[in-house]
């Protein structure tokens, strides 16, 4: 999730004109990838990919950012992130299960939630599948 007025589309190139020129929606399809744009529609985007991930099985999405939209959804679980201590705050706004804490700070404690810095590697994502229900 970008909070910024940033595009993924290039400019000059096929889907960037037709966005342009009022198309609500743009698929681009290649060989390797396919991509759908949505203008406009943010939070009917995000029930379109729920729809498509249930669709695909998909067992775990992450989703970067969207706390305003997410935060407070007690059936999404949530890895919180921090820079400093000063934002663990953000726990008292948040629903659902909270599997982890990933900061950058050492000296970050929690007592209900496992914290977890830049040096996990392994040991995070085996905590997270735990957590999640999901055998490695």
């Amino acid at each position: 999730h970008i909070h910024h007025e940033v595009t993924i589309d290039t400019e000059g190139k096929d889907t960037y004109r037709m966005s342009q020129s009022g198309a609500q929606i743009v698929a681009s399809v290649s060989p390797k990838e396919t991509a759908v744009l949505f203008y406009g529609r943010h939070s009917s985007a995000i029930e379109m990919l729920w729809e498509i991930f249930d669709r695909e099985k998909i067992d775990v999405v992450l989703y970067e950012g969207f706390r305003d939209q997410l935060g407070k959804n007690k059936d999404i679980s949530k890895i919180v992130t921090v820079k400093h201590v000063s934002e663990l705050d953000i726990l008292n706004h948040l629903d659902g299960p909270i599997l982890a804490i990933f900061s950058f700070e050492k000296n970050v404690g929690n007592d209900s939630v496992q914290v977890f810095g830049p040096d996990a590697k392994e040991d995070f994502y085996i905590h997270v599948l735990n957590q999640i229900g999901l055998k490695r």
